[in-house]
């Protein structure tokens, strides 16, 4: 800014500032600092700092509002920035102040900003000044602009006079209507219908009935605007001018947007209206007007679609269908059940959804035969149909179907359709059903219950595990008693009357059905049930028992199972053992490291035959550990095993290259160096070595336990509970953390992919070795919420819901010499589950030297 500008502003600026009274203290007044702000207004080119504007815009728009104690008045502010637009400033700075003294400028604004309008290159903020500017000497300014300007130049500041809104303006606009430019009449019609006041209205729809079609066509849409803005008094104007644009004649839109406005202004006439559109020649017409129908869903109208819809053609009836669906007027269902027998599946099935919402219990025998009757997805649909129909009578018609003798097949589906519906009422009688029907319907009466059946029912159940009767349903039984089971309120005694029974059975098969039903319900009572079943020379029942035990996922399950398998002697029970010891093995997952590792060890000891052995690396490789890779690894010497051994290795080592990086990379580069994998594994163990290097730094080697949840709590609550981890580390049940070689970024802990679910928390755990004591930042990053501690210590503590970022937490902490450990508890609110950490040094790289390993024993 010159010396001459700058004392004029420090004078005007001191001038409003004589009635503020400035404390001797400050460094600086009011004044000065405002003086700063304008200087640097005035030096202001593009690639500078907007802070002072920034300032500037923020005092503008605490003037307008009139903030309390501002030493400044909004005519204050615009004198000054009309002060600064004429001075020799640069374009940015004058775009700049056109935009405050659009949000501030009155009267005294609008002859120095029409003098800028000069300036091309900032004559489109003088229109936006200007067009904001009320008062009628702003519209004068904008009639003065238009009369002085060129070719694009007019068109904008016709648009701008019409976003203003001033009636001033409507004269000069009804006199632009008459250019010989069409796109200066199109421009000022726009402008007319934006003012909208009866006057500019008026003009725009004489212009347009009185052009040829051509300009009828361009004036469509701002003589649309003009008409719905027209009062009542004049609805016979509006109603010739949309008779107009309905006609054939005009593009698809236009004739659309007519025919809503004569159904709006005529309503006597809305059903002749909406009949014409949806049966007109233009295809593209007819189809858009559907959305018309929709949304005026009275009688008459519905009378009309349903008349029209057996003639329309076929890619217009679905659309129909919907519509009169939404409607929910049962009178059109003769006319849509019709077309549930159409050529096209698409509209057979709209048909049938439609029967669906507007059917009653009336329609269920119709419905059914279509379950058994047509293609297999339009089975589907209907029995989806079938379960969301509302009518209260339904179920009472399909409890009728399922228990009156009749058509076989039809009795079958209306037993599944009440299960799809949830009828608790039907439990009785499909109780007697899986009693003494016929088979089938015997089977399906049994899959409805398992659905249906209350807890109270459950002796009734038990008493259909009769010797005589019990083959045709033998296979569905125990899912259906053991489901009845899970409803009864209290865990504790779920078991109970399986139990009763069991003890009280005397024949063979009615015994291994409770066996099946007590391993089926898995709780506490039902193993040690299974567990302390007496000793039998009935080699069925202890395959039954070997059967149930597999099901539970525990170390003592493991245990029995090891038993068993030792020292059975009948070889067909024995291979039952090793199967469920197996099938036992692969599923605990959860089961602490430490606890599994003696368990593989003697599985693989007991693995007789090459089944068994290609059985055990199936469920070795779910269980990575240093040990399982060094079992795998001998295995892989022996022949009949070798390929999967080898797969099973690479599977292995991969999950373990986080864990493990060092012995990891020795395996995988061997397997490569010897050539004997095959192309693909080769492939999986070159990413798998790629991956590696892309860690940076960050904590790979975890230990893992849980996840820890509890029933209807939130993770948010979660956070004030304590788990095992936090009151005995070393006695949690750890295991190994797999890292996912597709992880992004690559040393991020996914743990939403390894573990899944919601509202809920696990541990992670590592061991750190230290040459020398040394002080460390501990970078992580969680989503969402986590508690850590440093060697033992609680050190942070964050209950939020974010995403993850790497190192956004940044943790102080002491290395000691020799080992330290970590552990992180990572929270799961919903959506994204994960974490990172790495310790860096004071110049942020990662700290060289330590060692990791899970904190877990083998």
């Amino acid at each position: 800014m010159n010396y001459l500008i700058r004392k004029n502003m420090i004078a005007l600026i001191s001038l409003l500032m004589v009635t503020i009274v400035f404390s001797i203290a400050d460094a600086q007044t009011p004044a000065e600092r405002f003086v700063e702000e304008f200087d640097a207004l005035a030096a202001y080119e593009f690639g500078m700092s907007r802070a002072p504007l920034q300032r500037i815009s923020e005092v503008v728009r605490s003037a307008i509002a009139g903030a309390p104690d501002l030493p400044y008045t909004a005519q204050d502010l615009e004198g000054l920035l009309l002060v600064l637009i004429e001075q020799d400033i640069s374009t940015e700075a004058k775009s700049f102040i056109c935009r405050m003294l659009g949000e501030i400028g009155g009267t005294a604004s609008v002859e120095p900003l029409a003098k800028q309008s000069v300036n091309k290159d900032i004559f489109s903020d003088v229109l936006v000044a200007l067009e904001q500017n009320q008062n009628d000497e702003a519209a004068i300014a904008l009639a003065a602009l238009y009369g002085n300007a060129e070719d694009q130049g007019k068109l904008a500041v016709l648009a701008a006079i019409g976003r203003q809104g001033n009636p001033i303006s409507v004269q000069l606009l009804a006199l632009c209507l008459d250019d010989s430019d069409p796109a200066i009449t199109v421009a000022a019609a726009r402008a007319l219908a934006d003012i909208a006041v009866p006057k500019a209205c008026s003009a725009v729809i004489d212009k347009t009935m009185g052009a040829d079609q051509e300009m009828q066509v361009l004036l469509a849409d701002a003589c649309l605007k003009c008409v719905a803005a027209l009062p009542d008094t004049q609805s016979d104007a509006a109603a010739k001018t949309l008779e107009l644009f309905r006609q054939p004649n005009f593009p698809t839109h236009i004739r659309l947007a007519a025919i809503s406005g004569l159904m709006q202004r005529q309503p006597d006439r809305k059903q002749a209206i909406l009949l014409e559109a949806l049966q007109d020649e233009n295809a593209a017409l007819a189809h858009e007007a559907l959305m018309l129908a929709r949304e005026n869903p009275d009688a008459g109208v519905v009378t009309a679609l349903a008349g029209i819809l057996e003639q329309a053609p076929p890619e217009r009836k679905v659309p129909l269908l919907a519509i009169l669906s939404d409607f929910g007027d049962a009178s059109v269902l003769p006319v849509i059940m019709k077309l549930t027998d159409h050529e096209q599946p698409e509209i057979r099935i709209s048909a049938l959804q439609a029967v669906g919402v507007l059917g009653t219990a009336e329609q269920v025998d119709f419905l059914l035969e279509k379950t058994i009757s047509g293609p297999a997805r339009e089975q589907r649909t209907v029995r989806e149909v079938l379960a969301r129909m509302t009518d209260p009578e339904v179920n009472a018609r399909l409890l009728d179907i399922a228990t009156r003798s009749g058509d076989e097949k039809q009795r079958i589906q209306a037993i599944a359709v009440l299960a799809d519906r949830n009828a608790g009422e039907a439990a009785p009688s499909l109780l007697a059903l899986a009693a003494r029907a016929k088979t089938e319907i015997r089977q399906e009466a049994l899959r409805a219950l398992r659905t249906l059946a209350p807890a109270e029912m459950l002796p009734e159940l038990l008493g259909l595990i009769m010797p005589r009767t019990l083959e045709p349903i033998r296979d569905l039984l125990p899912q259906t008693i053991a489901q009845t089971a899970s409803r009864i309120p209290d865990s504790l005694v779920q078991a109970d009357a399986v139990i009763a029974a069991l003890n009280a059975a005397q024949d063979k098969e009615v015994r291994i059905v409770l066996l099946e039903v007590l391993g089926l319900i898995g709780n506490e009572a039902a193993f040690e049930a299974i567990k302390s079943y007496p000793d039998t020379t009935e080699t069925e029942v202890r395959r039954a028992v070997v059967t149930a035990l597999a099901r539970f996922q525990s170390p003592e399950a493991l245990g029995e199972l090891r038993a068993i398998l030792l020292t059975e002697r009948d070889e067909g029970v024995r291979a039952r053992a090793f199967s469920g010891y197996i099938s036992a093995l692969r599923n605990a997952t959860d089961v602490a490291l430490a606890a599994i590792v003696p368990h593989l060890q003697t599985a693989h000891e007991q693995a007789k035959s090459t089944a068994e052995r290609q059985d055990f690396l199936a469920a070795a490789s779910q269980l990575p550990s240093l040990t399982t890779l060094g079992i795998i690894e001998k295995m892989a010497g022996e022949g009949d095993v070798s390929a999967e051994a080898a797969q099973a290795m690479v599977k292995t080592s991969i999950s373990l290259i986080g864990a493990y990086p060092e012995v990891v990379r020795e395996k995988l580069e061997g397997l490569i160096t010897q050539g004997t994998l095959s192309e693909a594994l080769a492939g999986e163990a070159k990413q798998a070595l790629d991956f590696m290097n892309r860690f940076d730094g960050h904590i790979m080697s975890w230990a893992v336990t849980g996840p820890y949840h509890e029933v209807n709590v939130s993770a948010d609550s979660l956070f004030s509970h304590e788990f095992p981890p936090e009151i005995d580390a070393d006695n949690a049940d750890w295991r190994i953390m797999r890292v996912l070689p597709d992880a992004n970024p690559a040393f991020a802990i996914e743990l939403d992919r390894v573990f899944g679910g919601e509202d809920r928390v696990v541990f992670l755990r590592t061991k750190i070795t230290a040459p020398e004591a040394t002080e460390a930042v501990l970078e992580m990053g969680t989503n969402d919420g986590c508690r850590v501690w440093w060697n033992g210590t609680l050190i942070h503590a964050l209950n939020i819901g974010r995403p993850l970022t790497p190192g956004e937490d940044e943790l102080p902490v002491q290395l000691a010499a020799g080992e330290n450990e970590l552990m992180i508890a990572v929270f799961q609110q919903g959506g994204a589950w994960g974490a990172t950490a790495r310790l860096v040094g004071k110049d942020g790289q990662p700290v060289t030297g330590l060692e990791y390993r899970p904190a877990v024993n083998e």
